[in-house]
């Protein structure tokens, strides 16, 4: 079975600390998304 592409990022700040995973990312708002997680960590 295949299901497919499945887009997922992971926002890592400057000391290394994952703050932020997102699963099922449309590549239009992986930036945004991205942003806006290290703007609030």
């Amino acid at each position: 079975t295949y299901m497919g592409i499945i887009r997922s990022h992971f926002v890592i700040d400057e000391t290394g600390k994952i703050v932020a995973i997102h699963y099922n990312v449309k590549p239009d708002a992986s930036l945004p998304e991205a942003l806006e997680a290290l703007k609030t960590a």
